[in-house]
């Protein structure tokens, strides 16, 4: 059988789901923050740990059973701070459907970017789902991971558009303020927290000391030196509750009607 007619039938083959892209797939959370901007809550809690939503669960339940959800059941939580607290109520995944190892930050390369680089050594996968540990999205992941093989990407970035700032902005011109807008809506992409990749990616960092930043220093890395980065835009519903003005605005049934899919009780 000839190379081309192969390629033909595994393209149909996951048009119809027959292959499962997920198969080498693990998700990695990042869930080993602080929370500077979520005090004084984040003094005794950790913040994935925080309760959403009239069933009141952590953050992090609802974003593992997300991933399990669309077929995601091999997890890798990157913890540190209050690591012990998700450790406890997650224990080894198996009431929520997965498969849970636990990774804890080096304290010599840290950040989000440094937790990644240092996953790499105890994760075996070709493919990982990448999610902030406090960004709560209905991001229909399996499509996500389609997209992500279909563009052949290196890396593949979750991106939403119609991003409402959450402060007022002022229009200024030679000191003189002209105008205020309250709250205005982004005209460019956002990047929501969630993220398909090839290891392969990190390896360049591996020797990297100090603080790491995911988005801020690796990303812009990796496309300078040319990688494939493909933009999966996004048009559902998310929430960041990475702070405390965030997390007092976020509504029980926001997060009810986010994971209605879950069905959970």
């Amino acid at each position: 059988m000839c190379l081309i007619k192969v390629l033909y039938i595994l393209e149909k083959l996951i048009s119809i789901g027959k292959v499962n892209l997920l198969r080498s797939v693990v998700g990695v959370i990042l869930c080993g923050g602080r929370g500077e901007a979520l005090k004084p809550l984040s003094n005794y809690l950790q913040k994935a740990m925080l309760p959403v939503g009239s069933l009141e669960k952590p953050v992090l339940e609802y974003i593992i059973r997300h991933m399990v959800y669309h077929g995601i059941t091999d997890i890798a939580l990157l913890v540190s701070y209050k690591a012990r607290q998700i450790i406890n109520y997650f224990s080894d995944g198996s009431r929520f459907g997965a498969k849970i190892q636990y990774i804890h930050d080096s304290k010599e390369l840290y950040g989000t970017g440094g937790a990644l680089v240092n996953a790499l050594q105890f994760i075996n996968a070709s493919t990982w789902v990448v999610q902030f540990g406090d960004i709560l999205a209905n991001v229909n992941l399996r499509d996500m991971m389609k997209y992500h093989v279909e563009q052949a990407s290196d890396l593949t970035i979750a991106v939403a558009t119609g991003y409402r700032v959450p402060v007022g902005v002022a229009e200024v011109e030679d000191e003189v303020v002209t105008g205020l807008l309250e709250k205005p809506r982004l005209e460019g992409s956002v990047v929501v927290g969630i993220f398909a990749l090839k290891p392969a990616i990190l390896e360049h960092f591996r020797e990297a000391k100090g603080k790491l930043d995911f988005v801020g220093q690796v990303i812009p890395k990796i496309i300078d030196e040319g990688a494939e980065v493909h933009a999966y835009f996004f048009d559902g519903t998310w929430f960041d509750v990475g702070s405390s003005e965030e997390y007092e605005k976020l509504k029980p049934e926001d997060i009810d009607k986010l994971y209605s899919h879950l069905k959970l009780e």
